[in-house]
C-alpha cells in the first residue's frame, strides 16, 4: 500500500484552513460577546454607582460648609471666654464633623480626597495660630467674623468638587 503524500495534503489542506478559519471565527465571536457582557456589566454598575457618588459629593460639600471657619463659629458657640477652650471646642466639633464624613472618600477620587485633607488642615490651622489682640473666645469668633468676605479654603475645595462633579457628568 503506497500512500501519495500529495494526494494526502491535498485534501487535508482545505479542511486545516476551514478549521483554522473556523476557530478563528469562533474566537472573535466569543471575545466579542464577553466584550459586551463587561460593557453591561459597567453600564449597570455606572447606575448604581453614580447615586452613590452624587451622595459622596454632596455630603463632602456639605462637610466642607460646615467645617468652614466662619460658619463654624456661628453654629459653635463659646462655653465661657477661655480662648484655648473655644479652640478645642472649634477643633472638637471639625474632626467629629471629619469623622463623620471618612467613608466618602471610597467614592471621589483621590485628588477630591486630597483636596478635602488639606481644607480640614488650612481650617484647624487658622484655628491653633495666635490672634492678634484675641485674648477671648468672643473678640476670636468677631475676628472670624469680620475677615467673612474673604475666599476661605472651604470655598475653593468646594469649587474643586463642583468642577469634579461637571466633568464626570459630561
Amino acid at each position: 500500500m503506497n500512500i501519495d503524500y500529495n494526494l494526502v495534503l491535498l485534501v487535508m489542506a482545505p479542511a486545516l484552513i476551514v478549521g483554522l478559519l473556523g476557530f478563528f471565527a469562533i474566537q472573535s465571536m466569543v471575545k466579542k460577546e464577553t466584550l459586551k457582557q463587561k460593557y453591561q456589566l459597567l453600564k449597570e454598575n455606572q447606575k448604581e454607582i453614580l447615586p452613590l457618588r452624587l451622595q459622596a459629593y454632596e455630603r463632602l460639600t456639605l462637610l466642607l460648609d460646615r467645617i468652614s471657619l466662619d460658619k463654624l463659629v456661628v453654629r459653635v458657640q463659646p462655653i465661657g471666654e477661655d480662648l484655648k477652650e473655644y479652640k478645642q471646642l472649634l477643633i472638637a466639633n471639625i474632626n467629629q464633623e471629619f469623622e463623620h464624613n471618612l467613608t466618602q472618600q471610597m467614592y471621589v477620587s483621590n485628588e477630591c480626597w486630597v483636596t478635602i485633607l488639606k481644607t480640614k488642615q488650612a481650617i484647624l490651622s487658622q484655628i491653633v495660630q495666635p490672634h492678634e489682640n484675641v485674648t477671648t473666645a468672643s473678640q476670636m469668633r468677631e475676628s472670624v467674623l469680620a475677615s467673612r468676605g474673604d475666599e476661605t479654603a472651604s470655598d475653593v475645595a468646594q469649587s474643586f468638587i463642583r468642577n469634579e462633579v461637571s466633568q464626570f457628568l459630561g
